[in-house]
């Protein structure tokens, strides 16, 4: 008796045998590896404001947040509730445009966690605080990316870029908290 792929394939499909299907003939978007976790993404971004000002100012979601991490998008807030925020964005790219829906679950008072689908990769981020001293706050974010089986043709990018284009944004985010929260406890003084 030989021993080939259809040989191993019966002894795979067995009763309670949970192996996969190796020589099975993948469908259109299916991948084997598609059933593995995409890696996971970190960045740490340092604030100098408490941590309960450093969570209200970045849950407090807007209109004009692509101005304040200097982005090109344009957003808009379906809702914003406590515990609770949906958000669209959309940029215009040279290939068309980009859309996508954030959902974001907001639980004080240090982390949050948001989900975003659209016609872009899909996105799975953990964002937590950790207070380093009485006016200093750490930021920590872990994501994930997931290639969007209802829009194959978008790439997921480098990690190296992905991480790079996401030092940039929450920089600048970290400029405009800064400056906002020292020019607060300018007035405050007064």
């Amino acid at each position: 008796m030989t021993i080939g792929p259809d040989n191993l394939v019966a002894r795979y499909q067995g009763e309670g045998n949970i192996a996969p299907n190796l020589f099975a003939v993948p469908q259109v978007g299916d991948c084997f590896m598609s059933r593995w976790p995409p890696p996971l993404y970190e960045l740490r971004q340092t604030f100098h404001a408490p941590l309960p000002y450093v969570f209200r100012w970045l849950t407090d979601y807007s209109s004009d947040d692509p101005d304040l991490e200097q982005g090109s998008y344009q957003r808009k807030v379906i809702e914003n509730r406590r515990g609770h925020a949906v958000l669209e964005d959309l940029t215009s790219t040279p290939t068309g445009w980009e859309w996508y829906r954030s959902v974001v679950t907001i639980r004080p008072p240090d982390r949050w966690h948001a989900e975003l689908r659209g016609n872009v990769p899909d996105w799975s981020l953990d964002y937590r605080l950790t207070p380093l001293a009485p006016d200093r706050t750490l930021l920590t974010i872990q994501w994930r990316i997931r290639k969007n089986r209802s829009f194959p043709y978008h790439t997921i990018p480098p990690k190296a870029v992905t991480q790079r284009m996401m030092r940039g944004l929450w920089k600048n985010f970290a400029n405009a908290l800064d400056r906002e929260y020292r020019r607060e406890r300018r007035v405050r003084r007064r």
